[in-house]
């Protein structure tokens, strides 16, 4: 039987409420993207460098100076000087580094391929231990299990990833040497090369990030577990193993999506400290030493690749709490 006209109306406004909604985080991750590359393009304009003499050196001519100011508009205002720059940031040319006078994007998109592999490799072994572990001592609370996993936690958050990175070098690479001490990789590495210079990256990574996440996986899972719903569904005779996978576990996800999605902005962004320690070639790493070098295309490329990477992480897991949650997509704030 056909849906009445009164449940096909709500249906359509239902979906219309939803594209709404979408349209308007849409909107705004547009807007904060440009709000972004102005506060690069400002931040790297204030930089005390002479991009000319940066380029030329000292010795070069008046005229060459001029010539090259000429070339990269940097005698126009800046306001013109930010829409010729976005406009060709669009178009995905950053122009060339300083030093080595390469084209940047290349540069900038094979390091983020690499710190794209890295943040993979983590999670790949972060989330089933730390989701089911999260899981386990959630159900069973104040268990054996429980006490033992939350007092690990407890240690582990506490270790920074740089001193588990150097542990594991003196312990993997120098007293038992298993691994290489220093993670190099290039566009000629094969598979087995980089599985091998992930290890210890990856181990690095583990303690502090997985513990975390157990944490807010078990609370996320025990708030559920004391709802109404979830007794109910005891009472009616579900066994507890259904329970949890069928009813606490799907409204327990919704409640970790934004913390996966800012987890994983760190894992792209925020492990300078471990791409520096095994000497890995990522996004994290250029921009530390573009900075140092004063480079300021490279330091412009890899502010704006991060920064957009992180609004389109978190627009993603507003997306996907909105579908997770149809409540959320009928938001028009």
């Amino acid at each position: 039987m056909s849906d009445t006209p009164s449940s096909w109306l709500a249906t359509r406004w239902a979906e219309a409420g939803f594209l709404r909604w979408l349209a308007s985080r849409l909107v705004f991750a547009a807007v904060v993207a440009l709000v972004l590359s102005l506060i690069v393009f400002l931040a790297t304009s204030l930089l005390p460098v002479n991009a000319v003499d940066q380029m030329l050196g000292s010795e070069a001519t008046e005229a060459g100076r001029l010539a090259l100011t000429q070339r990269l508009g940097l005698d126009r205002p800046p306001l013109e000087r930010y829409l010729l720059w976005i406009g060709r940031v669009l178009h995905l040319d950053f122009g060339r580094s300083m030093f080595s006078a390469q084209p940047v994007w290349p540069i900038v998109a094979e390091r983020f391929g690499n710190s794209l592999r890295l943040a993979g490799a983590i999670l790949l072994v972060q989330l089933p231990v730390a989701l089911g572990l999260g899981i386990w001592t959630a159900v069973h609370r104040g268990g054996p299990t429980d006490r033992v996993v939350s007092g690990a936690v407890l240690v582990f958050i506490c270790v920074p990833e740089f001193v588990a990175g150097i542990v594991l070098i003196w312990l993997l690479s120098v007293q038992f040497p298993v691994f290489p001490a220093l993670s190099i990789v290039t566009s000629a590495s094969t598979t087995s090369d980089w599985l091998v210079a992930l290890c210890l990256p990856v181990l690095a990574m583990l303690p502090v990030g997985t513990s975390y996440l157990i944490r807010t996986m078990r609370f996320a899972v025990t708030e559920v577990m004391d709802r109404e719903f979830i007794q109910m569904a005891a009472l009616r005779g579900l066994s507890r193993p259904r329970i949890v996978l069928f009813h606490a576990v799907p409204n327990a996800v919704g409640a970790m999506v934004n913390v996966l999605a800012l987890h994983v902005a760190f894992l792209l962004s925020g492990v300078v400290a471990i791409e520096v320690l095994f000497e890995f070639p990522g996004i994290g790493r250029l921009l530390l030493d573009s900075v140092g070098l004063q480079d300021v295309p490279l330091v412009q490329a890899c502010a704006l690749v991060l920064g957009s990477g992180y609004v389109l992480i978190n627009l993603a897991a507003d997306v996907a709490v909105a579908l997770i949650d149809p409540r959320v997509g009928q938001r028009t704030g």
